[in-house]
């Protein structure tokens, strides 16, 4: 029989070989965020299968509490930047503990197939024009006008999934940027009290702060405004200060119309982000809306950052 160092020494090749291909395995290995989890949920009202991520508190698994949920869409954009200025915030004492939920894509996780799955869902139009009244090539390529199925989606399947399997309370709030910030305005203008309060970061105001079609947020708002004294929600809205004069100032008028109404119950935050872009300006808008919305939890917030009067 042969010697352990006769074995060793004549297979020295191969041990360092399984090793470097061990570290090479251990190099590839995928960056995640720590307690989370993905999950994949069909929808039939919309009709296709979603990829929902869900961050967990640090000690959600050796305690018995039930946590306020935050959802968000465009998770391939601001899943993690989002779950990150929770926690910093939820250390820091800014705001409670929260479940983070992520409404995704299945498939390849490729730019521009995000784009025209969140464009069919976020969008209650069927058309997309620009304020010169033209409707662009890259438009006309995509499906469009699913937001009613979308938040059937949300109301009907994604929330009676998560209050079956997961420790939470009826304290939700939702984040949207950009698109999902477009379709968080017409969550607002139809069914409020989905959502206790909605960060808004960028809303799509840019191609129709000017015009009058069937899908403008604004004639969703004057419609919403003809049939109800009360808006029972805290909101904070924000765009950075080099977008678009479409997008800061349909943020302004917004606003503007918000605070007019008098709605019993609404809180209304908002704020220009000095050289911020479209791009640039989710990270501090998030960090800051947290902190504003959350100002004495389960309370009557006091305070803002520099709001539009």
């Amino acid at each position: 029989m042969k010697s352990f160092s006769y074995i060793i020494k004549f297979n020295i090749p191969l041990i360092v070989l399984f090793i470097f291909i061990l570290n090479i395995a251990e190099a590839q290995s995928e960056v995640g965020i720590p307690n989370s989890k993905s999950i994949k949920l069909y929808s039939p009202a919309v009709k296709d299968s979603f990829s929902i991520s869900i961050a967990f508190p640090e000690n959600y698994s050796s305690d018995n509490k039930d946590y306020p949920v935050i959802y968000l869409t465009d998770p391939f954009f601001i899943f993690g930047s989002t779950v990150e200025s929770a926690r910093a915030l939820a250390y820091d004492g800014k705001m409670p503990e929260a479940i983070i939920v992520g409404i995704g894509y299945t498939g390849p996780q490729k730019f521009r197939r995000i784009m025209q799955l969140r464009t069919r869902d976020y969008t209650p139009q069927d058309r997309f024009v620009l304020p010169n009244g033209v409707e662009p090539k890259w438009a006309k390529e995509m499906e469009m006008g699913k937001a009613k199925e979308f938040l059937q989606f949300i109301r009907n399947e994604l929330f009676t999934y998560l209050h079956d399997n997961y420790r939470v309370t009826d304290h939700r709030t939702y984040i949207g940027f950009s698109g999902g910030a477009y379709f968080g305005h017409y969550i607002l203008f139809h069914e409020p009290g989905l959502f206790n309060q909605y960060l808004l970061s960028s809303p799509g105001y840019w191609y129709e702060a000017e015009r009058k079609f069937e899908g403008n947020l604004f004639e969703y708002e004057e419609k919403y405004a003809a049939n109800n004294d009360s808006l029972n929600a805290r909101i904070f809205i924000s765009v950075g200060e080099n977008e678009s004069h479409y997008m800061v100032g349909g943020m302004v008028k917004m606003v503007q119309i918000l605070k007019s109404r008098n709605y019993e119950g609404l809180q209304v935050h908002s704020h220009i982000f000095s050289d911020q872009s479209h791009y640039s300006v989710f990270p501090v808008a998030v960090n800051n809306g947290l902190r504003i919305l959350f100002n004495n939890y389960d309370a009557q917030a006091t305070g803002g950052l520099n709001e539009i009067n």
